[in-house]
């Protein structure tokens, strides 16, 4: 298990993705080479690192077997021409860490709880997304049912 970034380096104020400028892309072919074992991308900023990845690397999306998607909504969303099926690397996404994202109603432990999630994460202020938290372990380490 590796983290990569998709960009290497930018330009950006501030600290959303669309603000991005003077973009260089992370090798990330070379590290797929380099490491032929990888055999999933998660991006873990949900959809905006991976449409950055989808610009950078447009060509390479639409070499057969390069690539598979997971077959969700949020890949689907990002990659909606790359197949389900095959042997490429998979390319999942995931929900974003960020709180920018978190719908508000999240925030709440006692919220938290309603949805099932009581886990003793849901009484942490820092760790209020135990639905995120799951949605990670279930998406990146799918083939691994001990670190689950």
């Amino acid at each position: 298990y590796a983290l990569w970034d998709t960009v290497s380096s930018s330009q950006r104020k501030g600290s959303l993705d669309s603000a991005i400028k003077e973009a260089e892309y992370a090798d990330v072919r070379g590290l797929l080479r380099t490491y032929p074992s990888i055999r999933r991308i998660c991006f873990a900023t949900g959809g905006g690192s991976a449409k950055i990845f989808a610009k950078a690397h447009a060509a390479w999306l639409k070499e057969p077997g390069a690539f598979r998607r997971r077959d969700d909504a949020l890949a689907k969303a990002a990659f909606p021409k790359v197949p389900t099926t095959g042997e490429g690397v998979e390319l999942c996404i995931l929900l974003s860490a960020s709180p920018a994202s978190n719908p508000r109603e999240t925030w709440s432990a006692a919220k938290q709880r309603q949805k099932g999630h009581d886990d003793a994460w849901a009484t942490r202020p820092a760790a209020l997304y135990p639905f995120k938290r799951r949605q990670w372990f279930d998406v990146c380490f799918a083939d691994e049912p001990l670190v689950r």
